[in-house]
């Protein structure tokens, strides 16, 4: 504690608040984090998708019995790894001040509603080709139609 680190199931906490296991509210739902326009000076769009989620490869895992963050968690989990996702997501990954990398779900949160939203665009291109082919089709069939009715 006296780096001013809080632990609470670790005797070695190595950022602000390190929980070894799990953590839970009453009530369900969300942890709330201020979102209002005018607390923020926007920098810009984010900007990963469809190509950065494609990266990533979800694993079950377990942690290594002796670890050296000391987590003492031996049930099977489902996740990333924390080396891959650095690769597509970067904004999604820190350190430890032990240098173990850690995941922050959000900007993969984000990466995927803007994979969603290309993905609509693309379907919604495809769409209007496939609606412009029928128009094509039913132009020719009439065509088509007309030459075998004149026979």
């Amino acid at each position: 504690m006296a780096s001013g680190n809080v632990g609470i199931g670790t005797v070695s906490p190595d950022t602000t608040l390190t929980v070894n296991g799990g953590a839970s509210k009453v009530g369900g739902g969300s942890w709330a984090t201020f979102s209002d326009g005018r607390l923020k000076d926007v920098e810009g769009a984010y900007t990963p998708g469809t190509d950065a989620v494609m990266k990533l490869n979800p694993v079950r895992y377990r942690y290594k019995k002796e670890n050296g963050a000391g987590i003492r968690d031996r049930a099977e989990h489902i996740g990333l790894v924390a080396q891959e996702v650095q690769e597509a997501i970067p904004a999604a990954i820190s350190s430890s001040n032990k240098g173990y990398l850690m995941l922050d779900n959000d900007p993969i949160i984000w990466a995927m509603l803007n994979a969603v939203k290309e993905q609509k665009a693309a379907n919604d291109k495809l769409q209007t080709v496939v609606q412009e082919q029928q128009a094509q089709i039913d132009a020719l069939t009439k065509k088509v139609g007309a030459i075998e009715g004149a026979r």
